[in-house]
């Protein structure tokens, strides 16, 4: 098989490291999400492949969500939470003298608490619907093209923040140097994404990790090694601690990497056993939860 191109720039070429069979997938988002992903299918195998230059891993085989696709997620109250970890730390970043923008800003929770302490802020998204619910609150939201935008307000910004957007997006690299453009010279990318130095990286069956969902898979090391080729050096990471709206999902994702063990426990004690080591786990895991890498990476980049 002849390599592949990476997504960060084409002329990189990447390796197949794993397949998985795309009717498990199809049947897993069936099942766990009530929805029929069969229209973004292109083959019978979903490949993961890996960037030889910057270790970034992505998927093919399936194709990106639509706005309908999200739409059928977002009705899910855990899907959105407007405030979390990686915006209070990113909030931290900024200064009252900084224009920022937020691509896939949402409904508006981070523009919305940070709007007030910084020069100017504006988002980018492309539901209409979250858009409007933006205007309503007074905010400066666009429903708008990245790489249009990035033509028309090249060297705006101070800062170009994004939440849980890059893991969705194909073309990953165009997308980036795009954000880049905005900024001015010395300007800071802020970005967060899933971790997949952690947990989540270890869950049999996490289908959100895979397409039509999340289109490639980001740990600290990809992230260093794709700034050069974005036009920015690497300032730094965060780490998130595991949060206690997480900790129920790191709880369960043990039980279930020991699920082949638990089902050697004879049925009529398996129930009681199960009970009392998801008590004994949560406990720990309240204790332990500073000391345990979450769900997202945040990274700095700044613009060269």
């Amino acid at each position: 098989m002849n390599p592949l191109s990476s997504p960060v720039l084409e002329r990189f070429k990447a390796k197949k490291i794993d397949q998985l069979p795309v009717r498990e997938i199809i049947e897993g988002y069936r099942r766990n999400f009530n929805t029929d992903i069969s229209r973004f299918v292109q083959s019978d195998t979903l490949k993961i492949f890996e960037c030889e230059e910057t270790g970034l891993r992505f998927y093919r085989g399936i194709d990106p969500g639509d706005g309908p696709f999200y739409a059928h997620l977002m009705e899910n109250d855990w899907y959105y939470i407007p405030w979390k970890w990686e915006h209070e730390e990113a909030s931290s970043m900024l200064t009252e003298n900084d224009a920022i923008l937020e691509i896939g800003c949402g409904t508006g929770g981070f523009l919305e608490r940070v709007s007030s302490n910084v020069k100017s802020a504006v988002g980018l998204d492309l539901n209409e619907d979250a858009v409007q619910s933006c205007k309503e609150k007074g905010l400066d939201v666009e429903n708008a093209d990245l790489m249009e935008y990035s033509d028309q307000h090249t060297e705006r910004f101070d800062a170009v923040l994004s939440f849980q957007v890059m893991e969705h997006i194909e073309d990953i690299g165009n997308f980036m140097r795009a954000g880049v453009k905005l900024l001015k010279p010395g300007g800071k990318f802020i970005f967060g994404v899933p971790n997949n130095d952690s947990f989540i990286a270890n869950i049999k069956g996490e289908y959100l990790n895979m397409p039509p969902h999340h289109m490639n898979l980001w740990t600290a090391n990809s992230i260093e090694r794709t700034a050069q080729h974005v036009g920015c050096k690497m300032l730094g990471y965060k780490l998130e601690p595991l949060q206690q709206y997480h900790q129920n999902w790191y709880v369960n994702s043990i039980l279930s990497d020991n699920q082949s063990e638990i089902q050697k426990i004879p049925k009529i004690l398996r129930g009681y056993f199960y009970r009392n080591l998801k008590r004994v786990l949560n406990n720990w895991v309240e204790q332990e939860a500073k000391n345990i890498n979450g769900h997202t990476i945040l990274a700095v980049y700044e613009k060269i």
